[in-house]
């Protein structure tokens, strides 16, 4: 038996010539310059994906550690009003983690492992007190109740501004980290627009370009106060008997009788209870309480607190005349007191503390002109009392936006 082999079916009249044979067996190779040429690309191509990468992952950084910070604004400004204490620099981070249950170090160090810091402004003053040397913070309400009880004006809270600052890259500088910060520093971190490339003027050259690594959450504590003044009226002598109140369950207090002030002038954190109590002769009974949420003035008149100037049916009508000039004042001092407050004026005047002074005027007036204005001491009364409802007068509207962080509440 003879074998034949197969021939090739699919091309049986193809062969190889030797010039194609040895062409396929010749070794395929790149030349150096198209070897140079792919690596070029290639690292062109690495380059792009590798920036775009980090960009996208530092913007994500960027962005949880915002949210990060904002959250312990709020918790921090939730504990403040429940307890009507403003932390300071030392333990600002213990208090912020008590309020979300978290560990300190999770709030001071951040997701690139870099020291969280707080900023106070150096001129910050909520009371007298409070301002001079640094640090100014932590605040206690209940350590200002007894200026309030003397009727000494507790000015407004200024610059009542704090930050939170954290770095997702390079150090912060010194400046930041080092202690209290100058006026300056804070001023120019705090007007900063934030995740903008050039960081806040003044900042170190190494930082050059990489203000996207910043991260600032800032934190005004002036609108966590309201403002409160309370007042006998009429102004003694004639209401000898004054009004009683208590702050968060201290006191009672007696409401000043001396004049010209016959007042508490004074700012309290939000959500503080007020209560309000008859004088010492009508027994002290307590008369209600306010949750302290907005700006509030009361006075006591005839044994009884009111939210306005206003004698009810005790005003003696039996000359018609006289009384409506007496309803046209009353129902003018009610609009006048009721008006927005200016919450920059000098010292924290406010409407019920002008027609105060004015009504104290009056009286001095009355007293001095009953006696046939003589020169003495009524005369000094009442020019003194003038003399006070012009400065009152001018406290209130003589005072424009102050600079600094932000204006008061």
């Amino acid at each position: 038996m003879i074998l034949v082999p197969k021939r090739n079916r699919t091309c049986p009249s193809l062969k190889k010539s030797p010039e194609v044979v040895g062409a396929a067996s010749a070794p395929v190779a790149f030349t150096l310059i198209e070897v140079v040429g792919v690596l070029a690309v290639l690292a062109i191509l690495a380059t792009i994906i590798l920036s775009t990468t980090t960009g996208r992952l530092d913007l994500a950084a960027a962005n949880l550690e915002s949210r990060s910070l904002a959250s312990y604004a709020t918790a921090l400004q939730n504990n403040i009003l429940r307890n009507r204490y403003i932390p300071g620099e030392s333990d600002w981070p213990a208090v912020i983690a008590a309020e979300l249950g978290v560990n300190v170090s999770s709030v001071t160090i951040n997701s690139r492992n870099n020291t969280n810091y707080f900023l106070i402004h150096p001129d910050l003053q909520i009371a007298p007190g409070t301002a001079g040397v640094p640090p100014y913070l932590p605040y206690v309400q209940s350590n200002v109740l007894a200026v309030a009880a003397t009727g000494q004006a507790i000015q407004p809270p200024t610059n009542a501004c704090v930050m939170i600052v954290s770095s997702l890259s390079t150090p912060l500088p010194l400046f930041i980290t080092g202690g209290p910060v100058s006026s300056a520093v804070f001023n120019n971190l705090w007007n900063w627009t934030d995740q903008s490339a050039d960081p806040p003027a003044g900042w170190p050259a190494n930082w050059y370009k990489r203000g996207t690594d910043l991260v600032v959450q800032r934190i005004n504590l002036a609108p966590l106060f309201v403002h409160l003044t309370l007042q006998n009226y009429p102004p003694p002598p004639l209401n000898s008997n004054p009004g009683r109140y208590a702050v968060a369950g201290l006191g009672p207090y007696q409401v000043p009788t001396n004049s010209p002030n016959n007042v508490v002038n004074a700012y309290f954190l939000k959500s503080t209870v007020l209560s309000l109590l008859t004088d010492t002769g009508a027994g002290g009974a307590p008369q209600g309480d306010q949750i302290l949420s907005k700006n509030a003035s009361f006075f006591y008149i005839q044994g009884a607190w009111r939210g306005a100037i206003d004698f009810g049916t005790n005003i003696n009508q039996s000359v018609s005349q006289a009384a409506a000039m007496g309803s046209v004042f009353v129902a003018t001092a009610q609009a006048f007191t009721a008006s927005p407050y200016n919450t920059n004026a000098t010292l924290g005047t406010t409407p019920p503390m002008v027609v105060n002074s004015m009504s104290n005027f009056m009286w001095a007036y009355d007293a001095y002109a009953s006696a046939g204005f003589p020169h003495w001491r009524l005369h000094n009364n009442a020019s003194i009392a003038q003399s006070t409802m012009q400065t009152f007068m001018t406290r209130l509207v003589n005072n424009p936006i102050p600079g600094g962080c932000i204006p008061a509440p």
